[in-house]
């Protein structure tokens, strides 16, 4: 998969931080005093939901809070690989480094900057500038949630509109699940993506024993992907979407108006300013923005001029979050480039409310723009000093003009929903291997091993490659999670058979090495089969041994040992506790 030309980030060279200034009396713990200042856009560790904190330390760093900073195995395993290979570093980076690289240092994947991020980190905690959970609470507030949203509460208020302290245990769940890849698991964007990964957190938070397994059964049925979006997820545009409502000259003015006294910050277009976007920005702007002076500004709206005209056309009010269009990330010169009607300023006499102006060379060389306003003023994020202004137009300090570009909304992304299924099924992958709708009722049951212990992520897959060739109904991998790939109403290929997978439902099971599986794939085997006997009026799930009852054999029908010496084996025991289940 490509990724997104948005979520590329142009890499400056390192820089530079002298040792003798880490120390109590500034540098971290001056980080972690400006970002507990920004009010509603700072969350206490306390108040953030435990779920995020058990899973991002679950991902990231299981012995944080066990290690002095870095774990010097994972660091020379990622240097050793990093040399052998010449390939940018890997991983190994503790939570502790991840959040000096993020105040200090840049994301340049280097052994260099990798040295200099562990010496900050063994200081840090060596010298204990701060406790551990004075880091875990500085990171949760200044990591990524998404292009340009940064730190748990800054997240919060954007996706959902609360603190953190009120989330729920879903949107808890989410939040963390998007902050451990930001560009990949993006809910509006990416929502389908996103509910997979989050269904997978939720057994995740079985592991450390955060929840039950019938919690997470629970919660990931709940919120189930193979039913279209989260019904939360669906409120985000309504929230935070662009505005159907046409975005007109009038509007701009008033909008520009409203952003009055805004701090200037070079390619920011209406972001509320954190900590974690600061540090983007002086990474993009090593030698403009220098951090200490700009973190008086944290929790304000902050522009460009560009940003100006880019805020209008993304946010659905004048108060509202902008939603980043990385399709129409357009400079001063593109919004004009984009504009209908244009021209220079020498030439026209009569200038409308909402004309952009602009100031350049030529067409092409561009680099300023603002509002002009029919009671004679020009609305624009001037410089860093000013922030944006208001200022008597005069004629002679602007070059060109043009009307406002039309913009359209992008559609809310379409998500794959499944509508024949089980219910049983907490996952979705459809895959073009089938032959279509079937042409008879569904009489047949054949369960296959998966000749591997693949989860229900990786045999969809597998299934989703055409060139394979082959496919199933549903999946079912050792921790108990169903996964459907071809709907019931289609036929997949399965058996080699084309009567017998006419006829029935095909079912891989993961198995362990001996061929056998776990007890969670067994009983959701068996619950699976019997839910499709009820739906499908199957009153005796029968083995008879042959092809004439309603448990297949894969081998049957071809040479092929699936479903395996231990799997062939327990077909009676299937059908009897199948049966069992029908009685009840």
């Amino acid at each position: 998969m490509k990724k997104p030309a948005y979520a590329r980030r142009v890499m400056p060279q390192e820089r530079q931080i002298e040792m003798s200034k880490m120390n109590s009396e500034n540098s971290i713990r001056m980080y972690l005093d400006a970002v507990r200042k920004q009010g509603r856009l700072y969350a206490p560790l306390e108040s953030i939901p435990t779920e995020v904190r058990d899973i991002l330390v679950g991902r990231e760093d299981p012995l944080f809070y066990r290690h002095k900073g870095i774990l010097p195995r994972a660091m020379l395993g990622a240097v050793r690989y990093s040399i052998k290979t010449r390939k940018p570093m890997p991983g190994g980076s503790t939570i502790t480094q991840q959040l000096v690289k993020n105040l200090y240092l840049s994301s340049e994947r280097s052994v260099l900057r990798k040295i200099r991020e562990a010496a900050i980190a063994l200081r840090i905690e060596g010298q204990q500038l701060l406790t551990k959970d004075e880091i875990l609470e500085l990171y949760l507030n200044c990591v990524r949630y998404g292009p340009d949203i940064y730190g748990i509460a800054d997240a919060a208020d954007f996706y959902f509109g609360k603190t953190p302290d009120k989330l729920t245990r879903n949107q808890a769940v989410m939040l963390s699940t998007v902050a451990i890849s930001p560009f990949w698991r993006r809910p509006i964007e990416a929502p389908f993506e996103y509910m997979v990964a989050r269904n997978e957190s939720f057994y995740e938070l079985v592991a450390v024993r955060a929840l039950t397994a019938l919690e997470a059964k629970s919660l990931a049925h709940i919120y189930n992907p193979r039913r279209g979006i989260d019904p939360e997820i669906q409120t985000f545009q309504k929230i935070y979407g662009i505005s159907e409502e046409e975005k007109t000259p009038d509007g701009l003015v008033e909008y520009a108006r409203a952003q009055l006294g805004a701090p200037y910050w070079q390619d920011a277009y209406g972001q509320t300013a954190t900590l974690g976007l600061l540090n983007n920005m002086s990474w993009k702007h090593p030698g403009v923005i220098k951090k200490e002076e700009y973190l008086g500004d944290l929790g304000r709206k902050v522009f460009d001029d560009a940003g100006l005209i880019k805020g209008y056309l993304w946010s659905s009010s004048i108060d509202a979050r902008p939603r980043y269009d990385h399709e129409r990330n357009w400079t001063a010169a593109e919004i004009y480039a984009n504009s209908k009607t244009k021209g220079r300023v020498e030439g026209c006499n009569t200038l409308k409310n909402g004309t952009l102006l602009y100031r350049g060379e030529s067409e092409d060389k561009i680099d300023h723009i603002g509002v002009y306003s029919e009671k004679g003023m020009v609305y624009h994020a001037k410089d860093r000093e000013h922030g944006v202004v208001a200022e008597p137009f005069i004629k002679e300090d602007w070059t060109y003009w043009s009307d406002l570009p039309e913009y359209t909304a992008d559609p809310f992304p379409e998500v794959q929903a499944v509508t024949d299924s089980s219910p049983l099924a907490i996952y979705a992958a459809l895959g073009p291997n089938h032959s279509g709708p079937r042409t008879g009722a569904i009489t047949k049951i054949t369960p296959h091993y998966m000749a591997n212990d693949l989860s229900i992520e990786e045999c969809g897959a597998v299934f989703a490659a055409e060139s394979n060739k082959a496919s199933t109904n549903y999946g079912i991998d050792s921790a108990g999670r169903i996964g459907i790939f071809v709907e019931e109403c289609n036929c997949s290929w399965a058996s080699a058979s084309p009567d017998n997978d006419n006829a029935a439902i095909t079912i891989e099971c993961a198995n362990l090495p001996d061929g056998s599986l776990t007890d969670a794939c067994w009983s959701a085997l068996v619950d699976l089969c019997a839910d499709i006997c009820k739906r499908h009026g199957i009153k005796d799930c029968s083995y008879t041994g042959d092809s004439s009852g309603v448990l297949t054999m894969h081998r049957w029908f071809m040479q092929t040992e699936c479903p395996g010496p231990w799997l062939s084996e327990q077909f009676d025991r299937l059908s009897q506790e199948v049966n069992s289940k029908l009685e009840k």
